[in-house]
């Protein structure tokens, strides 16, 4: 998993899986297909994990935009 994230984090183009396995320096796909594949996801919670640390973070009475540039804005009523 630690290989997985520092590719994504890496100066990688095109982050598709061979080239992030390119990167990483493994010869085949599998090494790091292996963590995601095994992985018990949950939709609920990938949904509520970000919306409960949001909530958390603005209180009540905030909410939170995201644009088509990526900046997130916080914004308080």
């Amino acid at each position: 998993m630690r290989d997985y994230v520092r590719v994504l984090l890496g100066p990688v183009g095109r982050k598709n899986g061979w080239q992030l396995a390119e990167y990483a320096g493994h010869r085949i796909l599998d090494g790091l297909q292996r963590p995601l594949n095994g992985a018990t996801w949950s939709a609920d919670d990938i949904r509520d994990d970000p919306q409960t640390s949001v909530a958390e973070k603005l209180g009540d009475d905030g909410y939170l935009c995201l644009d088509d540039t990526g900046w997130a804005r916080c914004l308080l009523r």
